[in-house]
């Protein structure tokens, strides 16, 4: 599981609140019924997940795809300094993206957090804003991250390209 989905499933329910095996029992009446109640997930993550699931690998290999495909068209003499540019962009960008994702779902979520005492409001709004949250860092984070890697590549290949014993 990924940081970002373990912090969205203890968004949604912080292992601090689930019931101990001792008052599950005392409450399902037997340990099959405790390990059939346990077993199920709700409908909402398991959507989420696979949506997540799908659209990260899909949305990685397509800026793989591009940003080869912008080293590629680079004039002969510049593919080497694009390169670095650009897959060092690309690294920086996913390290951004997954941490700005986890972040972004951290900070809407605590910001939801008084709505929990609003019973018609709670999980859902949480949840939610963690979604969104969530989003909305990895986009913007990872955008960030990914100017910051471009600047850093090509400062690295200049260092190593331009550096002379003497």
């Amino acid at each position: 599981m990924s940081p970002f989905g373990k912090q969205y499933s203890e968004i949604l329910k912080p292992t601090s609140k689930l019931p101990q095996p001792g008052a599950l029992l005392a409450k399902k009446g037997s340990v099959a019924a405790v390990l059939e109640s346990v077993g199920k997930s709700r409908a909402t993550v398991n959507r989420l997940s696979m949506v997540f699931r799908v659209t990260g690998p899909t949305l990685l290999a397509l800026d793989i795809k591009i940003t080869t495909i912008v080293v590629m068209k680079a004039p002969a003499e510049q593919r080497s300094r694009m390169a670095a540019r650009e897959y060092t962009g690309l690294g920086f960008g996913v390290a951004g993206g997954a941490g700005g994702a986890w972040a972004g779902c951290v900070t809407l979520a605590a910001l939801g957090s008084p709505s929990l005492a609003l019973p018609v409001v709670g999980e859902v709004t949480k949840g939610t804003l963690c979604a969104v949250g969530g989003i909305l860092g990895a986009l913007g984070v990872g955008w960030v991250g990914r100017e910051v890697g471009k600047a850093a590549g090509e400062a690295a290949y200049d260092f190593v390209t331009m550096f002379r014993w003497e």
